[in-house]
Order: C-alpha cells, then structure tokens, then sequence
C-alpha cells in the first residue's frame, strides 16, 4: 500500500466490510424464509432480500473496489480519497434503508429518503473517479470500461431514486413510465457487468500471467451494454400514441426489448472472445482456486441470458445474481 497512488486501506476496507455482512444477511434471510425465493418479484419482501443483495452486498463491494482500482488502472492518486467515509456511511446507511423501506411493506418514505442517501455516495464516488481520470497521463479502454461502470450505478441509483419519489408524487411515477426494465439493465448489465469485464481483463490476465491480449473487446462490450441501455430507456418512454403501433406483429416497445437482449447477446459474446483471448496467452497453464471461480461465474451469464431470450427476465436475474458471487474478480 505504499507509493503515491496509494489508497488509504480504509477507504475500500469499509465497504468490503460491509459486502461481507451483507452477503451473510442475504444468505440468512434465504434460509430463514425460503418461501421468498419462489414468491413474485415484485413482493416487497422479494425486493428487499434482492436490494439487500445488490446494495448491501454487490454495490458496497463494487464501491470499495472502484476505489481501490481506478488510481491502479489511472496511475493516478485517487482525488477526492478524504471523500471515502462520507461515501461510505451514505451508502450503507441508504442501503439499509431502502431494504427496511420494502421489508415494511414499501414504505414510500423510507425508500425515498435511502435513494436519496445511496445517491449522495454515488454522486460522490463519481465524481472523486472523474477528477481522478482527468489528472490521468492516459485513459485506456480498461479505465474507460470500469469508468462507465461508475456512471452506469450513479444512473441506476439515480433512477431508483426517481423511482421511489414517484410513490410520493403521482405525477412523478406517471411522467417515468415502466422503468424498471430500464433500472435493471443500468444496474446489472451497466454497473456490474462493465466493472467485471473491465476489472477482469486487467486482473485475470494478472492472475494467469498472460500477455499481448488487445482491449479491443472491452469497446465491443461497452458499445453494446449502451445500445441495450438506450433500447431500454426507449422501450420505457417511447410516446404514448407509438405504443398503440404494431409493426411486423409487434409493438415498437416489445421490438425495443428484443433489441435489449440482443444487445446484451452481443455484449456477453465480447467478453467470451476477450476471456478466450488472455487464456490463450496464459504462462499459467493451471488456474487456481480463485481464477477457477471467477470463471465459473462467468459460464452463469449463459444460462441467464438464455433465460432472459426465453422470455423469463426474473429467472435470469435470479441466475444473474447467483453466477454475481462467483464472478466478483478473479483474485
């Protein structure tokens, strides 16, 4: 931890602390009421098991991850480090308030007041990423990836933020739309998916010794994680009197969907031509415990996204979520 891109080890200390706990408490209330698991997605005690997963456990590790790769990734000392613990203690204190917000029954409230939290520590990682990039000698297609990663979350808080302000203010929810398909893609395929597929090239190659691999995938990946992201938010705010439309026997809206999956089709193909690439190169023939788990995770996204191409968008999320634990780095 020594040098002038050092990050002070609290600084992501905390939130990988936090992941832990969260990882527990999720792990917990599956086993304490396995009926959860099975129940319909849009029970509030289904979104707060899933939000303690994605905020409680997925955001946080991602948070302390993105603080501790960018200076690495930028050569760069991480500006705005002393902003760590403010960051830290606004997103998990949101966290938890939006998952007792929906374990209450969907408090309107409460989730507007954590949305409002998680999006304070958002605003602030980025914005410490974004200073951190502009004092950077060079911006390469690893730190562009893991870069739109960090906008991506700050959308999908944003977003959830609107969302739960939209249970306070009719008009609100009205002018969104049917956004959670949207909130779902920024979250998943935008925040996560692109800090994977940008972290992993760096460290997978690191882990198995592998030279010579070409980023070139990494801007097939973000290009088509943005083309699913721009058909989503089409999907969602396409003008009341087009959804009326039918064109080839179908609405524009379920065309915009179907363009979502081939997108995110396109996307999980770029990063099977990028992971094939750096193995390829491997000096490490045989992969260790870590290396073997990432990659694991990394085979779940098939069968998600063949679920999601199915027709089955909740049971991709939920194969989506499970290969997430395995996939988290290669370290």
């Amino acid at each position: 931890m020594a040098g002038d891109t050092a990050v002070p080890f609290g600084v992501p200390a905390r939130f990988m602390a936090v992941g832990a706990l969260g990882l527990a408490a999720f792990w917990t209330s599956v086993a304490a009421t396995p009926r959860l698991a099975l129940a319909h997605p849009s029970l509030p005690g289904v979104l707060s098991l899933v939000h303690v997963f994605t905020l409680l456990f997925g955001a946080a590790v991602l948070m302390g991850a993105l603080h501790q790769l960018m200076p690495v990734l930028l050569i760069a000392r991480l500006r705005g480090a002393a902003w760590g613990g403010v960051t830290w203690a606004a997103a998990t204190a949101g966290g938890a308030t939006i998952v007792a917000g929906f374990a209450l029954g969907s408090r309107s409230a409460w989730l507007a007041t954590g949305g409002s939290l998680v999006l304070v520590a958002a605003t602030l990682l980025l914005a410490s990423l974004v200073r951190t990039a502009r004092a950077a000698p060079r911006i390469d297609a690893v730190a562009a990836t893991v870069l739109a990663a960090a906008a991506a979350l700050w959308g999908t808080v944003a977003l959830g933020g609107l969302v739960a302000a939209g249970r306070l203010v009719p008009a609100l929810g009205a002018a969104l739309g049917p956004v959670t398909p949207l909130h779902l893609t920024l979250g998943l395929a935008g925040a996560f998916a692109l800090a994977i597929a940008g972290a992993g090239h760096k460290l997978l190659a690191m882990f198995v010794l592998s030279h010579g691999a070409s980023p070139r995938p990494l801007r097939w990946i973000g290009a088509s994680v943005g083309a699913a992201v721009a058909l989503a938010a089409a999907a969602a705010w396409l003008p009341a009197d087009w959804r009326t439309a039918t064109v080839a026997g179908a609405d524009p809206a379920t065309w915009a969907t179907r363009g979502v999956t081939l997108a995110l089709g396109a996307a999980l193909a770029g990063l099977a031509v990028d992971v094939r690439a750096i193995l390829a190169r491997r000096v490490r023939r045989r992969p260790d415990p870590g290396v073997t788990t990432y990659l694991l995770g990394l085979a779940g996204l098939v069968p998600a996204w063949t679920l999601l191409a199915l027709g089955r968008p909740a049971d991709a999320v939920a194969v989506l979520l499970t290969a997430a634990l395995r996939r988290r780095s290669p370290g």
